[in-house]
């Protein structure tokens, strides 16, 4: 249970994530502001989104697939999650930074 990043930095503007899901079960990734990447709000088992500036979303899919998707990332501190039900809370997440 983790997210794991090839770079964990990038420079500011069209940033291309793709996301590979080697579990077992499916996830997503979600980006969003964030200085403190280990210590977003949760209730019933999830990021409480409305609670956090998220900026991007590769949605929901299944084990075993690759997706992406390409977003405009201003400087500062980001993370990236997994907001499946109890995912974030077992360490699905990781810090990035944009310069």
């Amino acid at each position: 249970w983790a997210v794991e990043a090839d770079r964990t930095s990038a420079p500011a503007g069209e940033v291309k994530f793709n996301v590979e899901n080697s579990g077992t079960v499916s996830h997503e990734m979600v980006i969003a502001r964030s200085d403190d990447a280990g210590n977003l709000p949760v209730e019933e088992a999830k990021v409480v989104e409305d609670q956090v500036d998220i900026v991007g979303e590769v949605e929901e899919f299944p084990a075993g697939e690759t997706e992406s998707g390409s977003f405009k990332l201003e400087p500062g501190n980001y993370v990236l999650f997994c907001n499946i039900a109890a995912h974030y809370q077992q360490g699905m997440y990781v810090a990035f930074t944009v310069e």
